[in-house]
């Protein structure tokens, strides 16, 4: 659990951390369509009035990237986070733009995903820029994470590279949970979404023996889609190993109660494990028929595979190809329609256990290390750029794309303070070495 008693240093930066955080809040980025740019502009003006040095920039006008920067050579570190939101949806009770504050939380659309981390971020900047620093910290605070990143982090690491390359990052979306505290993400896994068309003949259905329905065809390889046997490959972090985590930080009585109950937490407990340790399946998308007394020749579905570090989206077609064989069915095609790939932290192990007593310094508790079932932007600096990134930041994952999202006060402050102390120290021991 956090401790409830902050820092005079704590104490000294919250009023400019909410501040910040709520007025990047207000600034509408909702994607689609994005407009980063309002969002930009409030942290140009953080910026300017606290004489760090700063560059705008995008793709196309409306979708700006910012980059910041302090310190000036030598080793580097990358805070990084994205400006645009999902949309805000229905079942609010405050205005997801009012960024209100109230008992100890900022409610509002992205206050979790992730402007609270965005605002954590550019106040360490500032708080290290007053500090001698021994090297180099920059902040990235990029367009369009919601919609794949070819606005944002993507389109800077083919365009720009030179302004976000870095020895190490932390990737400042929310990282915490109601039931399990904070944890630090090593990997995420990639997706894999497949479009599927089952084939068939055209009759009457008055006479459907006439013709071939696309449909039950394509039912009868959605109902056994869970049998598909993508090639299997290690994750990066066993279900033995999360439970062993687990039970250090709540004790083996926890671990028991939540595997062994019948209840929800049981379920929740299982299907997390699931989905962090291997392949997940899940169609999505199905369509078919052109009217109800027609046999249909054609029926199509969209299923997501969430694949593993290792894993290509070429095992995942292989494996569905397999699938339709052993069951017999023809006339079905496969395609990939998206690929996300999956990533995970390869090279640097130290820069993990700092940033885990950094946590338990300013959170009072020990992080999981877990691997997330979705992604962020880590993968195109792990992937593309061969930066080590890690993922860390205030915000609980329940709140985060739902109704009356919020961040707590407090959560922000705790990882502003980590974020600061771990570039220092980061930088610190890589000058020394």
């Amino acid at each position: 659990m956090m401790s409830r008693e902050p820092s005079s240093r704590a104490a000294g930066m919250e009023e400019r951390l909410v501040d910040l955080a709520r007025e990047l809040i207000r600034a509408e980025t909702y994607n689609p369509p994005g407009n980063e740019a309002r969002a930009a502009e409030v942290l140009s003006e953080f910026f300017e009035s606290v004489g760090i040095e700063h560059l705008v920039l995008g793709r196309e006008p409306g979708r700006s990237n910012l980059v910041a920067w302090v310190g000036d050579g030598g080793p580097s570190v990358l805070l990084a986070g994205h400006l645009d939101t999902v949309p805000p949806g229905g079942g609010w009770t405050v205005d997801p733009l009012g960024a209100e504050l109230r008992d100890g939380r900022i409610y509002g659309r992205g206050a979790t995903d992730m402007k609270g981390g965005v605002a954590a971020a550019a106040v360490a900047l500032a708080v290290l820029a007053e500090a001698d620093v021994q090297g180099r910290v920059i902040l990235a605070a990029t367009a369009d994470e919601e919609m794949g990143s070819e606005y944002g982090m993507a389109w800077l690491a083919r365009e720009r590279p030179d302004l976000i390359r870095a020895d190490f990052a932390l990737i400042c979306e929310p990282s915490g949970s109601e039931t399990l505290g904070k944890f630090v993400v090593i990997g995420e896994k990639g997706s894999v979404v497949v479009r599927i068309r089952a084939r068939g003949k055209l009759a009457h259905s008055s006479v459907p023996e006439l013709g071939e329905n696309a449909i039950e065809k394509m039912a009868i390889l959605l109902s056994r889609i869970r049998e598909t046997r993508v090639r299997r490959v290690k994750p990066p972090i066993s279900k033995v190993d999360l439970i062993r985590q687990f039970a250090s930080k709540y004790g083996w009585g926890s671990v028991l109660r939540s595997l062994l109950s019948r209840g929800e937490g049981s379920k929740k407990a299982s299907a997390a494990l699931r989905a962090m340790t291997s392949v997940t399946i899940s169609p999505g998308i199905v369509r078919g028929g052109v009217k109800v007394n027609v046999v249909p020749d054609l029926c199509e579905a969209h299923v997501d595979f969430r694949i593993l570090p290792g894993h290509t989206p070429q095992d995942v077609v292989g494996a569905l190809k397999d699938l339709v064989r052993r069951i017999g069915l023809e006339g079905v095609e496969i395609e990939v329609q998206e690929f996300v790939e999956p990533s995970v932290l390869t090279g640097l192990d130290w820069p993990v256990d700092l940033l885990d007593s950094l946590v338990r310094k300013f959170y009072g508790e020990k992080p999981l290390r877990i691997v997330m079932p979705g992604a962020s932007d880590a993968r195109f600096l792990r992937n593309w750029l061969g930066v080590p990134a890690v993922q860390f930041g205030p915000g609980v994952a329940e709140a985060a794309h739902a109704a009356d999202e919020y961040v707590e006060v407090e959560d922000l402050v705790r990882s502003t303070q980590v974020y600061v102390e771990f570039a220092k120290e980061f930088l610190a021991r890589c000058s020394r070495s």
